[in-house]
């Protein structure tokens, strides 16, 4: 017995009656957002109503071309609309992102105007439908999607973990440069082992992951996050984009806690970089090496470092969108009073987790910052640009009094130096090199 070309009778009678489904030969079709008009008691029952129906139509043969009334850019012009009267950020491209997902079209924004005349089934309708009430809601599309392109990475997005920026892809193509310059030093010093990169701030994995995809067996990254949900995110993705673990290592490394993590995985890429990700804080290396600061980390000591840490100043975080603060961790945001909080944390550590230069260590500390710090941080510890001066601008707006807070007695007794700093694609001072002496 064939299935019958009709949904169920209860759902059929109540898609009717309220107006929102014509039924036609043979198909069933809505208006997109029609739905809002609806009270919320009816619309959760027509949601629940949509999905068993739509069941019933893809059994029919309902296909690629869809059999509903409403076209791609018709339901396209709607979100729009409504975006823009909810004052939802970059409305378009919102809408349009959102349909790529839909259309399962690798998000190809001109795929998706292509599809313009393309009739959406009921399921699809009634997908996008939920889609564009979380992006109401201010939640940012990243997280609706659920990934987003990195630096030739496919990542895996969830709140409260950060989302990557653009600024971060820039940070990463100037330290790539970097470590290969490095690898060749080792390589005309006669030395055949890896790089090795501590990357401060997992997050995602975005850093660390496009190194090692980058860079091959010439590196091996260890990244750290003090946030449970950024490490299982970054193992993820590792997993994803380097391919299954193959290495399992039992070592001693510091926890947020202060204890010590047991099995840790080491993912390798198919060019056989590597990558680890751990739960730790900076503030812990310390108590991992002897008074004497002659022993090395559990994890081995590192020739470069690399952060994205929080750097906005606490008094800017007010004037954040509400689609970063409502949905990201403000804490990988909060760089305290001046945002150099944990960029001193990690000046005062450097020097006992970088190698000697003697054993080819670079003794470098890279990281993205705010474009108030550079010259600020230039004027207490001395360096040079690759943008000229000028006058500084806070994030918030407004010129730049910026005050330092006292150096660490950590980072001024070691002789940490501002080696440079670069401007942004946007003509921001974002990007600083330290250069750490041996200890």
């Amino acid at each position: 017995m064939g299935i019958s070309l009709q949904p169920p009778s209860s759902a059929f009678a109540f898609l009717r009656s309220s107006g929102v489904v014509k039924i036609g030969t043979p198909s069933a079709s809505m208006h997109f957002f029609s739905l809002r008009s609806l009270n919320p008691s009816i619309s959760q029952h027509l949601r629940s109503s949509l999905h068993t129906a739509s069941a019933v139509l893809r059994e029919e043969g309902d296909g690629d071309g869809g059999d509903g009334t409403v076209t791609v850019e018709t339901v396209l012009q709607n979100a729009i609309s409504e975006f823009k009267r909810r004052d939802v950020e970059e409305p378009e491209l919102s809408a349009q992102w959102l349909m790529a997902k839909i259309l399962d079209c690798g998000y190809s924004l001109s795929a998706v105007r292509s599809h313009g005349r393309r009739r959406l089934s009921l399921a699809e309708s009634s997908a996008f439908y939920e889609l564009c009430q979380r992006r109401n809601r201010h939640e940012p599309i990243q997280y609706i999607v659920g990934e987003w392109d990195f630096f030739n990475l496919q990542l895996s997005l969830r709140p409260p973990v950060l989302i990557p920026r653009p600024e971060t892809e820039e940070l990463v193509e100037l330290f790539l440069a970097r470590c290969k310059v490095a690898i060749a030093e080792l390589r005309e010093g006669g030395s055949r082992r890896r790089l090795r990169i501590l990357d401060i701030g997992a997050g995602t994995g975005a850093i660390g992951l496009a190194l090692a995809q980058s860079l091959g067996d010439s590196c091996h990254v260890d990244a750290i996050d003090i946030s449970p949900e950024a490490v299982a995110l970054a193992k993820e993705n590792a997993k994803a984009c380097l391919g299954p673990s193959r290495v399992k290592l039992k070592e001693e490394f510091p926890s947020r806690e202060g204890g010590l993590n047991g099995e840790e995985e080491v993912f390798e890429s198919s060019d056989g970089g590597t990558y680890r990700v751990g739960l730790a804080s900076v503030l812990l290396f310390p108590q991992a090496l002897s008074r004497s600061e002659e022993a090395e980390l559990p994890w081995g000591n590192y020739d470069l470092i690399v952060s994205n840490p929080p750097y906005i100043p606490s008094a800017d975080l007010d004037g954040l969108h509400e689609q970063v603060t409502d949905f990201e961790d403000l804490l990988a945001l909060d760089g305290g009073t001046e945002g150099l909080r944990v960029i001193w944390e990690i000046l005062a550590v450097s020097p006992l987790v970088l190698s000697s230069s003697s054993s080819g260590g670079c003794r470098e500390v890279w990281m993205e910052v705010d474009a108030s710090h550079p010259e600020a941080l230039q004027a207490v510890l001395g360096g040079n640009s690759d943008g000229g001066g000028g006058e500084m601008k806070r994030s918030g707006g407004g010129s730049s009094s910026l005050l330092l807070q006292s150096v660490p007695s950590e980072v001024s007794r070691r002789g940490v130096r501002l080696k440079r700093w670069m401007k942004d694609l946007s003509g921001n001072p974002r990007f600083v090199v330290f250069s750490i002496p041996d200890r």
